[in-house]
Protein backbone atom coordinates (compact mmCIF):
# COMPACT_ATOMS: atom_id res chain seq x y z
CA UNK A 1 0.00 0.00 0.00
CA UNK A 2 1.38 3.57 -0.93
CA UNK A 3 2.09 6.34 1.79
CA UNK A 4 -0.57 8.42 0.62
CA UNK A 5 -4.66 7.94 1.47
CA UNK A 6 -5.56 10.09 -0.99
CA UNK A 7 -7.46 7.15 -2.98
CA UNK A 8 -10.38 7.57 0.02
CA UNK A 9 -8.99 5.04 1.68
CA UNK A 10 -10.74 3.58 4.65
CA UNK A 11 -10.92 1.31 7.49
CA UNK A 12 -14.12 -0.60 5.54
CA UNK A 13 -12.33 -0.41 2.24
CA UNK A 14 -8.95 -2.69 4.03
CA UNK A 15 -11.48 -4.87 5.76
CA UNK A 16 -12.89 -5.97 2.40
CA UNK A 17 -9.23 -6.42 1.18
CA UNK A 18 -8.49 -8.54 4.27
CA UNK A 19 -10.86 -11.26 3.36
CA UNK A 20 -9.44 -12.22 -0.36
CA UNK A 21 -6.20 -12.73 1.72
CA UNK A 22 -5.41 -16.34 2.76
CA UNK A 23 -6.93 -17.65 5.79
CA UNK A 24 -3.68 -19.28 6.77
CA UNK A 25 -2.55 -15.50 6.38
CA UNK A 26 -3.09 -13.06 9.09
CA UNK A 27 -5.00 -10.17 8.33
CA UNK A 28 -3.56 -6.67 8.22
CA UNK A 29 -4.08 -3.47 9.68
CA UNK A 30 -2.31 -0.38 8.56
CA UNK A 31 -1.27 1.99 11.08
CA UNK A 32 -0.42 5.50 10.20
CA UNK A 33 2.40 7.47 12.30
CA UNK A 34 3.64 11.05 12.04
CA UNK A 35 6.55 10.68 10.73
CA UNK A 36 9.72 7.88 10.03
CA UNK A 37 11.29 8.18 13.75
CA UNK A 38 7.68 7.18 15.12
CA UNK A 39 7.63 4.00 12.87
CA UNK A 40 10.25 2.29 15.26
CA UNK A 41 8.47 3.81 18.13
CA UNK A 42 5.16 2.26 17.15
CA UNK A 43 6.53 -1.17 15.84
CA UNK A 44 8.38 -1.89 19.18
CA UNK A 45 5.33 -1.64 20.98
CA UNK A 46 2.40 -3.03 18.88
CA UNK A 47 4.57 -6.31 17.79
CA UNK A 48 3.68 -7.54 21.01
CA UNK A 49 -0.14 -7.78 20.40
CA UNK A 50 0.65 -9.24 16.68
CA UNK A 51 -0.71 -12.65 16.43
CA UNK A 52 -1.89 -15.76 13.85
CA UNK A 53 -4.13 -13.61 13.01
CA UNK A 54 -3.29 -9.74 13.18
CA UNK A 55 -0.24 -8.13 12.02
CA UNK A 56 -0.04 -4.45 11.91
CA UNK A 57 1.59 -2.18 9.00
CA UNK A 58 2.88 1.05 9.56
CA UNK A 59 3.69 4.05 7.67
CA UNK A 60 3.61 7.60 7.21
CA UNK A 61 1.02 9.88 5.33
CA UNK A 62 2.01 11.86 2.31
CA UNK A 63 2.01 14.78 4.63
CA UNK A 64 3.25 14.77 7.75
CA UNK A 65 2.57 16.15 11.20
CA UNK A 66 -0.76 15.33 13.10
CA UNK A 67 -3.01 17.74 12.15
CA UNK A 68 -1.96 16.97 8.49
CA UNK A 69 -1.86 13.23 9.42
CA UNK A 70 -5.85 13.61 10.91
CA UNK A 71 -7.07 15.66 8.09
CA UNK A 72 -5.82 13.16 5.59
CA UNK A 73 -8.13 10.68 6.98
CA UNK A 74 -11.05 13.06 7.07
CA UNK A 75 -13.04 13.87 3.50
CA UNK A 76 -12.66 17.56 2.41
CA UNK A 77 -11.72 18.50 6.03
CA UNK A 78 -15.38 17.13 7.34
CA UNK A 79 -16.15 16.88 11.13
CA UNK A 80 -15.21 14.36 13.59
CA UNK A 81 -18.38 12.20 12.44
CA UNK A 82 -16.34 11.01 8.94
CA UNK A 83 -13.52 10.84 10.82
CA UNK A 84 -14.80 7.59 12.27
CA UNK A 85 -16.10 6.37 9.11
CA UNK A 86 -12.64 6.49 7.49
CA UNK A 87 -10.85 4.79 10.79
CA UNK A 88 -11.66 1.77 12.49
CA UNK A 89 -10.77 -1.39 13.11
CA UNK A 90 -8.17 -1.88 10.27
CA UNK A 91 -6.81 2.03 10.28
CA UNK A 92 -5.51 3.62 12.80
CA UNK A 93 -3.51 6.17 13.84
CA UNK A 94 -0.64 6.44 16.12
CA UNK A 95 0.48 10.46 17.16
CA UNK A 96 1.96 12.65 20.31
CA UNK A 97 0.10 13.94 22.66
CA UNK A 98 1.69 17.24 22.61
CA UNK A 99 -0.35 19.17 24.84
CA UNK A 100 -3.55 17.94 23.47
CA UNK A 101 -4.61 14.92 26.43
CA UNK A 102 -3.80 17.53 28.73
CA UNK A 103 -5.73 20.52 27.49
CA UNK A 104 -8.68 19.39 25.56
CA UNK A 105 -11.16 20.69 28.00
CA UNK A 106 -9.77 23.75 28.00
CA UNK A 107 -9.13 25.02 24.61
CA UNK A 108 -10.74 28.21 23.88
CA UNK A 109 -10.38 27.53 19.74
CA UNK A 110 -12.42 25.20 18.38
CA UNK A 111 -9.68 23.90 15.84
CA UNK A 112 -7.61 23.04 18.87
CA UNK A 113 -10.09 21.43 20.50
CA UNK A 114 -11.25 19.30 17.67
CA UNK A 115 -7.73 17.45 17.29
CA UNK A 116 -7.30 16.91 20.40
CA UNK A 117 -11.33 15.61 20.57
CA UNK A 118 -10.05 13.38 18.05
CA UNK A 119 -7.21 12.05 19.71
CA UNK A 120 -8.93 11.80 22.86
CA UNK A 121 -12.07 9.94 21.93
CA UNK A 122 -11.27 7.98 18.84
CA UNK A 123 -10.29 4.26 19.78
CA UNK A 124 -8.85 4.42 16.46
CA UNK A 125 -6.29 6.89 17.56
CA UNK A 126 -3.25 6.18 19.74
CA UNK A 127 -0.90 8.73 21.31
CA UNK A 128 1.61 8.81 23.41
CA UNK A 129 0.17 10.93 26.75
CA UNK A 130 3.70 12.25 26.78
CA UNK A 131 4.19 15.16 24.86
CA UNK A 132 6.18 12.98 22.48
CA UNK A 133 7.83 9.65 22.03
CA UNK A 134 11.16 11.59 23.01
CA UNK A 135 9.95 11.95 26.43
CA UNK A 136 9.45 8.53 26.95
CA UNK A 137 12.95 7.73 25.63
CA UNK A 138 13.97 9.98 28.31
CA UNK A 139 12.20 7.86 30.85
CA UNK A 140 14.11 8.68 34.26
CA UNK A 141 14.96 4.85 35.61
CA UNK A 142 16.04 3.85 31.97
CA UNK A 143 18.92 6.26 31.68
CA UNK A 144 21.25 3.70 33.71
CA UNK A 145 20.99 1.29 31.54
CA UNK A 146 20.97 3.55 28.28
CA UNK A 147 24.62 4.97 30.16
CA UNK A 148 25.62 1.48 30.34
CA UNK A 149 24.85 0.48 26.83
CA UNK A 150 26.58 2.93 25.13
CA UNK A 151 30.03 2.94 27.46
CA UNK A 152 29.84 -0.73 29.36
CA UNK A 153 30.50 0.71 32.23
CA UNK A 154 27.97 -0.08 35.03
CA UNK A 155 29.26 2.64 37.30
CA UNK A 156 26.23 4.75 39.25
CA UNK A 157 27.77 8.59 39.46
CA UNK A 158 24.13 10.19 38.83
CA UNK A 159 20.99 9.47 40.14
CA UNK A 160 18.76 10.04 37.30
CA UNK A 161 15.48 9.59 38.92
CA UNK A 162 16.06 12.53 41.43
CA UNK A 163 17.99 14.68 38.69
CA UNK A 164 14.69 14.12 36.60
CA UNK A 165 12.59 15.04 39.60
CA UNK A 166 14.62 18.11 40.80
CA UNK A 167 14.32 19.39 37.39
CA UNK A 168 10.70 18.84 37.09
CA UNK A 169 9.97 20.71 40.47
CA UNK A 170 11.73 23.49 39.02
CA UNK A 171 10.44 24.13 36.25
CA UNK A 172 7.07 22.71 36.88
CA UNK A 173 5.08 26.40 37.79
CA UNK A 174 6.77 27.78 34.52
CA UNK A 175 5.09 24.74 32.46
CA UNK A 176 1.99 25.74 34.44
CA UNK A 177 2.01 28.84 32.83
CA UNK A 178 2.42 28.05 29.23
CA UNK A 179 -0.37 25.70 29.19
CA UNK A 180 -2.45 27.98 30.86
CA UNK A 181 -1.60 30.95 27.80
CA UNK A 182 -1.34 27.69 25.02
CA UNK A 183 -4.63 26.83 25.87
CA UNK A 184 -6.08 30.31 25.92
CA UNK A 185 -4.30 30.81 21.73
CA UNK A 186 -2.38 33.65 23.54
CA UNK A 187 0.62 31.55 22.91
CA UNK A 188 2.70 35.03 21.15
CA UNK A 189 2.60 36.53 24.80
CA UNK A 190 4.92 33.41 26.22
CA UNK A 191 5.59 30.99 22.99
CA UNK A 192 6.23 27.28 23.37
CA UNK A 193 9.71 28.28 22.45
CA UNK A 194 10.35 30.73 24.34
CA UNK A 195 9.43 28.46 27.20
CA UNK A 196 11.47 25.54 26.30
CA UNK A 197 14.93 28.02 26.07
CA UNK A 198 14.48 28.99 29.35
CA UNK A 199 13.99 25.78 30.53
CA UNK A 200 17.54 24.05 29.30
CA UNK A 201 20.46 23.20 30.86
CA UNK A 202 23.46 24.83 30.27
CA UNK A 203 27.42 24.10 31.38
CA UNK A 204 26.18 20.86 32.92
CA UNK A 205 29.79 19.27 35.00
CA UNK A 206 29.05 15.73 36.25
CA UNK A 207 30.93 16.47 39.27
CA UNK A 208 28.63 19.29 40.89
CA UNK A 209 25.87 19.11 38.27
CA UNK A 210 22.94 20.42 41.21
CA UNK A 211 25.02 23.18 41.41
CA UNK A 212 25.83 24.38 38.64
CA UNK A 213 22.89 23.37 35.80
CA UNK A 214 19.95 23.36 38.21
CA UNK A 215 21.16 26.23 40.13
CA UNK A 216 21.34 28.20 36.91
CA UNK A 217 18.15 27.37 35.53
CA UNK A 218 16.33 28.34 39.16
CA UNK A 219 17.59 31.60 38.19
CA UNK A 220 16.40 32.07 34.35
CA UNK A 221 12.91 29.97 35.41
CA UNK A 222 11.78 32.43 38.35
CA UNK A 223 13.03 35.28 36.42
CA UNK A 224 10.36 34.59 33.84
CA UNK A 225 7.71 33.58 36.14
CA UNK A 226 7.86 36.71 37.62
CA UNK A 227 7.60 38.78 34.35
CA UNK A 228 4.64 36.86 33.58
CA UNK A 229 2.94 37.53 36.73
CA UNK A 230 3.82 41.11 37.02
CA UNK A 231 2.62 40.79 33.19
CA UNK A 232 -0.73 38.74 34.00
CA UNK A 233 -1.87 39.18 37.81
CA UNK A 234 -5.30 38.11 36.80
CA UNK A 235 -4.32 34.35 35.89
CA UNK A 236 -2.57 33.64 39.42
CA UNK A 237 -5.98 31.95 40.11
CA UNK A 238 -6.72 30.16 36.95
CA UNK A 239 -2.88 28.56 37.55
CA UNK A 240 -3.50 27.18 40.64
CA UNK A 241 -6.98 25.65 39.59
CA UNK A 242 -5.38 24.63 36.35
CA UNK A 243 -2.69 22.88 38.28
CA UNK A 244 -4.78 21.33 40.92
CA UNK A 245 -6.71 19.59 37.91
CA UNK A 246 -4.16 18.32 35.75
CA UNK A 247 -2.97 16.40 38.87
CA UNK A 248 -5.87 14.08 38.14
CA UNK A 249 -4.25 13.58 34.89
CA UNK A 250 -0.55 12.63 36.11
CA UNK A 251 0.76 15.43 35.75
CA UNK A 252 2.53 16.55 38.86
CA UNK A 253 6.12 18.92 40.06
CA UNK A 254 8.01 15.78 40.03
CA UNK A 255 7.14 14.56 36.43
CA UNK A 256 7.16 18.04 34.84
CA UNK A 257 9.51 16.33 32.15
CA UNK A 258 7.43 14.10 30.22
CA UNK A 259 5.09 16.99 29.68
CA UNK A 260 7.44 19.25 27.35
CA UNK A 261 8.48 19.52 23.89
CA UNK A 262 10.09 15.97 23.61
CA UNK A 263 12.98 17.49 21.61
CA UNK A 264 13.72 19.95 24.45
CA UNK A 265 13.99 17.07 26.89
CA UNK A 266 16.29 15.03 24.61
CA UNK A 267 18.60 17.49 22.85
CA UNK A 268 18.31 20.35 25.70
CA UNK A 269 18.50 18.25 28.92
CA UNK A 270 19.27 14.71 29.04
CA UNK A 271 21.75 14.66 26.19
CA UNK A 272 23.64 17.67 27.79
CA UNK A 273 23.71 15.83 31.24
CA UNK A 274 24.29 12.10 29.10
CA UNK A 275 26.89 13.34 27.09
CA UNK A 276 29.57 14.54 29.61
CA UNK A 277 28.30 11.62 31.83
CA UNK A 278 29.10 9.07 29.08
CA UNK A 279 32.58 10.65 28.05
CA UNK A 280 33.39 10.35 31.47
CA UNK A 281 32.26 6.54 32.00
CA UNK A 282 34.45 5.88 28.46
CA UNK A 283 37.60 7.16 29.84
CA UNK A 284 37.24 5.47 33.25
CA UNK A 285 36.95 2.43 31.34
CA UNK A 286 39.58 2.94 28.50
CA UNK A 287 42.05 3.57 31.55
CA UNK A 288 40.95 0.57 33.57
CA UNK A 289 41.90 -1.28 30.59
CA UNK A 290 45.30 0.39 30.32
CA UNK A 291 45.90 -0.62 33.99
CA UNK A 292 44.60 -4.68 33.49
CA UNK A 293 46.73 -4.77 30.84
CA UNK A 294 49.32 -7.34 30.62
CA UNK A 295 51.52 -5.84 27.96
CA UNK A 296 51.21 -3.39 25.19
CA UNK A 297 49.75 -5.52 22.58
CA UNK A 298 47.24 -6.73 25.32
CA UNK A 299 46.22 -3.22 25.69
CA UNK A 300 46.00 -2.25 22.07
CA UNK A 301 43.90 -5.49 21.38
CA UNK A 302 41.44 -4.82 24.24
CA UNK A 303 41.41 -1.01 23.82
CA UNK A 304 40.23 -1.35 20.09
CA UNK A 305 37.95 -4.52 20.80
CA UNK A 306 36.16 -1.67 23.58
CA UNK A 307 35.93 1.17 21.13
CA UNK A 308 34.62 -0.88 18.40
CA UNK A 309 31.71 -1.97 21.12
CA UNK A 310 30.99 1.44 22.04
CA UNK A 311 28.23 3.50 20.54
CA UNK A 312 27.24 7.12 20.58
CA UNK A 313 24.88 7.72 23.38
CA UNK A 314 22.79 10.13 21.09
CA UNK A 315 21.97 6.87 19.51
CA UNK A 316 21.57 4.46 22.13
CA UNK A 317 19.09 7.09 23.62
CA UNK A 318 16.93 7.71 20.16
CA UNK A 319 16.80 3.62 20.09
CA UNK A 320 16.05 3.60 24.39
CA UNK A 321 12.83 1.41 24.61
CA UNK A 322 13.19 0.82 28.35
CA UNK A 323 10.14 2.98 29.35
CA UNK A 324 7.16 0.22 30.60
CA UNK A 325 7.37 0.97 34.11
CA UNK A 326 6.23 4.55 33.05
CA UNK A 327 2.79 5.20 34.69
CA UNK A 328 1.41 6.96 31.30
CA UNK A 329 3.00 3.73 29.26
CA UNK A 330 0.81 2.14 30.88
CA UNK A 331 -2.24 4.58 29.56
CA UNK A 332 -1.10 3.06 25.89
CA UNK A 333 -1.18 -0.19 26.34
CA UNK A 334 -4.34 -0.14 28.04
CA UNK A 335 -5.60 2.40 25.02
CA UNK A 336 -4.45 -0.86 22.54
CA UNK A 337 -5.63 -3.72 24.77
CA UNK A 338 -9.42 -2.11 25.00
CA UNK A 339 -8.63 -2.04 20.50
CA UNK A 340 -7.59 -5.24 20.49
CA UNK A 341 -10.88 -6.47 21.97
CA UNK A 342 -12.43 -4.53 19.08
CA UNK A 343 -10.66 -6.18 16.45
CA UNK A 344 -12.23 -9.52 17.63
CA UNK A 345 -15.63 -8.52 17.22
Amino acid sequence: MASSLKSNQNSDRLEISNIFRPKSKPKTVFVYVEGEVDIAFWRAILQNYENEQFIFHINVPSKKGKQKALNELERNNEIFELVQGDLGKFLLICVDSDYDYLLYPYYVKQEKKSVAQKINQNPFVFQTYTYSIENLKCYAESLHAVCVTSTFNDERKIDFVEFLKSYSRIVYKLLIWNLLIYSKSEDNVFTLSTFCSTIILEGVKIEEYAETALQNLVSNVKNKIEELETAFPNYQIEIDKLAKELVLLGLKPENAYLFIQGHTIFDNVVLMLLKPLSSKLKSEREAKIKEDAKNVKNMLENFNSYKNKVQNISTVLSLNTKFENCFLFAKIKNDIEKYMDLLKM
